[in-house]
């Protein structure tokens, strides 16, 4: 049976007897990302795993789950600065457009954070194709141990995903978040993740 690009990496947890999908596995996806060596080209052709170029209308199939596409914002000459390759955690679908949390706007060691406290919102340990995080922005925003998702808020125009989009499988979300994906435009990746800081210190 074929695997996705994601599971060809599952030997490497097995080797070292992490268990998926636990603070020990965050750790050291946190400690190895940068050497799983993935492209975005590869992820965005993988049949296993891309859903097309279009967002499903469905809140069930799409909040709480993970998607990575490209990306090219309207209004892109206004913005501080914006991230190609964006790899979302959706919390609020409309019809033309969907909000959600863009992990890359964090530096890593705040995505493992933000990942371990977003775990109590799980729907189920079964890691499978409906198993998603119960999400919403009123959740995040009334409790401060969800403090680190303010940066990471960002709108979404359907019509401009510039490419298939990947749905990530619940299972591998941890070594999706982790991967370094992010192509910045008009700003660097220190500036981006200082302002980051800088609003999750404001409160």
């Amino acid at each position: 049976m074929a695997k996705s690009i994601f599971e060809k990496f599952d030997s490497r947890l097995k080797a070292e007897n992490i268990k998926k999908n636990t603070s020990a596995s965050r750790k050291w996806f946190l400690s190895n990302a940068e050497k799983l060596k993935i492209s975005r080209q590869t992820l965005i052709a993988d049949p296993l795993i891309t859903i097309g170029k279009q967002i499903p209308n469905s809140l069930i199939e799409v909040i709480g789950h993970m998607f990575f596409f490209r990306y090219d914002p309207k209004g892109k000459v206004k913005l501080p600065y914006w991230d190609e390759f964006p790899i979302v955690i959706p919390f609020d679908l409309q019809r033309n457009h969907f909000l959600g949390m863009n992990l890359h706007y964090l530096p890593p060691a705040m995505r493992a954070i933000l990942l371990n406290r977003l775990m109590l919102l799980i729907s189920d340990t079964n890691f499978d194709a409906t198993t998603r995080l119960r999400v919403t922005y009123q959740t995040l925003k009334d409790s401060a141990k969800f403090r680190h998702f303010k940066p990471t808020v960002k709108k979404y125009l359907k019509t401009h995903i510039q490419s298939n989009i990947v749905k990530i499988p619940s299972e591998q979300r941890e070594l999706a978040t982790f991967l370094p994906l992010q192509i910045w435009h008009t700003s660097t990746q220190d500036k981006v993740w200082r302002d980051s800081q800088n609003k999750i210190n404001q409160g």
